[in-house]
């Protein structure tokens, strides 16, 4: 995925809440403000408190998208990497907000344990989620204490390697940084659309639905997706920030799907994939939470 990162702003019993990710935005209108993993451009920005001694950088073995961030080890040195982005923050309007991190983390050697965290640039205070050895990845999620003043906080990837002679990395992707009125980090999916339909008009397909509800309050966002009929449903990957634009965030799921939108706000219930009428297409709905937890889809299948 891309590490630009998406802000976005939401009431909830009185706080507002924020969630950051995938492209910087500040209302709505995208602001190139650093390159993402998925342009394969350099980590500009991204520091490590105690540079592992091969480097940080990006590679293939991704969640979502193509791009993972890693930190590696070319010999010897046990040490821990905490590697964040300034630039990458949430700031609280002041006190009772707690900050809130997701992410997910791999690691290429027994040796390697990975995990999240979270910083309060202005007190260097920093609260950090467990770290193991997952082998494939894994969710890992933190929370900070309850916020005292309007401070700003970025998150996290932790690596920390056991001595050992062999090279190897830890690897990150898919991080999510929001605040809120509560200390649970919400990691439960939203329910799913329901009363899809699908209907051609001047050339296009106008596609409806209901909004699913989410037990939490989060609701966020939804996301369409398209294919060709007869294509099995995509896997999707909750914390994973899709986009139509390739350098944002990926803009194609497994088996030939295609990323219409993620970006309609909750409420919208309509629509218009322009010049589709007459293809034979399959589309999948989503609804999305300020966390980016995705609900089981709805789909529906166009006629010939």
């Amino acid at each position: 995925m891309s590490h630009l990162f998406r802000i976005i702003t939401k009431r909830l019993s009185g706080k507002i809440f924020k969630v950051c990710f995938a492209a910087f935005i500040v209302g709505d209108v995208l602001a190139q403000f650093n390159p993402g993993l998925e342009n394969n451009s350099a980590l500009a920005g991204w520091s490590s408190n105690s540079s592992p001694n091969g480097g940080i950088g990006t590679n293939n073995v991704s969640r979502s998208g193509g791009k993972a961030i890693f930190a590696e080890w070319i010999s010897s040195t046990a040490t821990t990497a905490d590697v964040q982005h300034g630039g990458y923050s949430v700031t609280v309007p002041g006190a009772g907000y707690y900050v809130h991190v997701i992410g997910w983390c791999a690691n290429t050697h027994a040796n390697i344990s990975v995990g999240v965290g979270v910083k309060n640039v202005n007190t260097s205070t920093s609260w950090d989620s467990g770290m193991t050895i997952p082998g494939a990845y894994a969710r890992y999620t933190v929370v900070s204490a309850i916020s005292t003043a309007a401070h700003t906080y970025v998150p996290k990837f932790r690596a920390s390697n056991a001595s050992s002679t062999s090279t190897r990395r830890g690897v990150g992707d898919d991080f999510i940084i929001y605040y809120s009125g509560t200390s649970t980090t919400d990691i439960v999916a939203p329910g799913a659309p329901t009363n899809l339909c699908v209907n051609s008009s001047g050339g296009n397909n106008v596609i409806t639905w209901s909004d699913g509800t989410d037990a939490a309050g989060n609701l966020n966002g939804v996301m369409i997706l398209r294919a060709p009929v007869g294509t099995a449903l995509p896997t999707v990957r909750d914390q994973a920030y899709y986009s139509t634009n390739m350098q944002i965030g990926p803009d194609y799921l497994n088996n030939g799907w295609t990323v219409l939108t993620n970006t309609l706000a909750p409420g919208t219930q309509t629509f218009t994939d322009a010049g589709a009428a007459g293809t034979p297409y399959i589309y999948a709905v989503y609804m999305r939470d300020i966390a980016y937890n995705y609900s089981a889809p709805i789909s529906f299948t166009t006629a010939n």
